[in-house]
């Protein structure tokens, strides 16, 4: 990897680790999200569960 690759990652990982990292995102963030799948909304994740997941 070339030194300006890694001096750009630095400086990306230090700016979205700043307090203020929210105003670096974009406000239509969450159409690139992928939506839960119908299975998950079924079930509540706090339920306990054996080890089969049942």
């Amino acid at each position: 990897m070339s030194r300006s690759s890694d001096l750009y990652d630095a400086h990306q990982r230090a700016r979205f680790m700043r307090p203020d990292a929210h105003r670096w995102i974009r406000p239509d963030a969450a159409r690139w999200l992928k939506p839960p799948h119908p299975d998950e909304l079924k079930y509540s994740r706090d339920q306990p569960r054996d080890e089969r997941g049942r």
